[in-house]
């Protein structure tokens, strides 16, 4: 059984959502009342997944998130706000969030969306157990186990999507990934026609691994490969 931690304030919303998880889903839920409790809760026992509001009373949902992703806490998060706006949407996303979900929502799409990327999640954990803990391209190391990547010994700063997507690009070396593609297996929903976030990360990716031997191309229609040769 998988354990969520729901990070909210409101009293209603708590209590909905943790008898439409425990009852419906089958999770175990515990509940944060604010960033404060989030934070010892998870120093005590890191949950499966966490359900994280924005607006909290001792502070903001996204700065705790980017918090955990920049001390390489990969646990999945949603974000569930009134925060709606697209833009919003794609502060969430890129501040690291796997999934984004803006209140008043349906309690079966909740449930389906926390059901997907916990399904990400164990596909990419079965696909690597084979695989060594250390995954190197050159002097370009992964190191699957810690999710850091090292460029001549040393850390050079990729996390949360970003090393996502460069885990994905090494696994299928020399093969064209679309956008599309890359955009559904990591940030979890249908990219649109909004290309801006995905290629940004590669933008940002680019220059990190420079020197390695090893680039990421743009192809012709509109994918990505990660090949030998800069």
């Amino acid at each position: 059984m998988n354990n969520i931690l729901l990070v909210e304030d409101d009293i209603h919303i708590q209590t909905v959502n943790k008898r439409i998880l425990e009852d419906e889903g089958g999770y175990n839920v515990s509940i944060a009342m604010n960033l404060a409790e989030a934070r010892a809760a998870i120093a005590k026992s890191p949950p499966d997944f966490i359900m994280l509001d924005i607006m909290l009373p001792d502070g903001s949902g996204l700065d705790f998130l980017a918090e955990l992703r920049a001390s390489g806490c990969e646990i999945p998060i949603l974000l569930l706000t009134a925060l709606g706006e697209t833009k919003n949407k794609i502060m969430g996303l890129r501040a690291g969030s796997d999934d984004y979900l803006a209140k008043p929502y349906d309690y079966d799409e909740l449930l389906a969306r926390i059901e997907a990327v916990l399904r990400r999640r164990t596909i990419i954990e079965t696909k690597t157990e084979s695989e060594p803990e250390v995954l190197e391209y050159g002097p370009l190391a992964i190191n699957r186990i810690a999710q850091r990547v090292l460029l001549h010994g040393k850390d050079i700063n990729i996390q949360g999507k970003e090393y996502n997507l460069l885990y994905l690009l090494t696994q299928n070396k020399n093969q064209v990934i679309s956008a599309a593609e890359l955009y559904e297996k990591v940030w979890g929903q249908p990219m649109g026609k909004d290309t801006k976030a995905i290629r940004s990360a590669i933008s940002r990716l680019r220059p990190k691994i420079a020197g390695s031997g090893y680039s990421i191309t743009s192809e012709y229609n509109g994918g990505y490969k990660f090949e030998q040769g800069e």
